[in-house]
């Protein structure tokens, strides 16, 4: 089966902040109208010899939901007297990420899900050269 789902409107805002010259804090907002989604799901396909295929479709509603997630993140630069690193980024992350798909029980919806990711960064930065790494935690929960 070939499924076409129209693709929501997304609307985002979002901010920082750089309360000195080496702190930055960020935040964001975003709302996905998943809420009047509709599947049109292929049902068959007519081939007609010199002119255009004819495709069947049926409509569903996958009874998704509007979701709003938000983003919060800060990073600080920290200065050393060291030659080997001189400038050391700390960063850290949150996002609070709600699915729009319902729980199944039974082929019934009921509950939510959403789920969340923490992210830690660091590096080193030496003049035009920055070397990062990051680890990323995230969780996904369904409440029933």
């Amino acid at each position: 089966n070939i499924v076409d789902i129209k693709m929501p409107a997304i609307f985002g805002f979002g901010g920082a902040l750089k309360p000195d010259t080496a702190t930055t804090l960020s935040a964001d907002i975003e709302v996905r109208m998943f809420g009047s989604s509709e599947l049109k799901i292929r049902d068959s396909l007519e081939l007609v010899p010199g002119a255009k295929d004819v495709e069947y479709f049926h409509v569903e509603d996958p009874q998704w939901r509007n979701v709003i997630l938000l983003r919060l993140g800060a990073e600080r630069y920290l200065t050393t007297s060291s030659v080997i690193f001189p400038v050391v980024p700390v960063r850290a992350g949150f996002a609070y990420i709600p699915i729009p798909t319902p729980n199944l029980t039974n082929m019934t919806p009921s509950g939510t899900a959403s789920g969340f990711s923490l992210t830690l960064g660091s590096g080193v930065h030496w003049s035009s050269l920055h070397l990062d790494v990051s680890y990323a935690f995230a969780s996904l929960s369904r409440d029933a």
